[in-house]
């Protein structure tokens, strides 16, 4: 099931929580401004790979299962990094020990709000 909003020429969007966000390596000093998608339904972290080379970090090597509506268990090799993510005024911090790398995460700008 899906909800959305329609729109004026009868098609319909899905605004995700996406929130923006500074991120930096654990205990780094370089910081990037990008969006978090705050997914209810998973169980794990994820980040590109780009964000990655933005902080200038390589990750440790890892495998990782997959299980999504498609596939179950799918095993595939990536990166593991320590990120602190804060809020974009820096008030609060909250450190996620353990972050996947991915080439790239499937979300669509139309889906973030503005």
């Amino acid at each position: 099931m899906s909800s959305g909003a329609n729109t004026s020429r009868g098609s319909s969007i899905t605004g995700l929580a996406v929130v923006p966000v500074k991120v930096e390596a654990k205990g780094g000093d370089k910081t990037v401004e990008t969006y978090a998608f705050l997914d209810t339904g998973s169980n794990t972290t994820f980040c590109t790979e780009r964000l990655m080379q933005q902080l200038g970090l390589e990750g440790k090597k890892s495998r990782l299962s997959l299980t999504t509506l498609e596939t179950a268990s799918a095993l595939t090799e990536c990166s593991i990094v320590n990120l602190e993510i804060l809020e974009l005024n820096e008030e609060h911090m909250v450190e996620l020990p353990k972050v996947f790398l991915r080439p790239s995460l499937r979300i669509s700008r139309d889906s973030v709000p503005n």
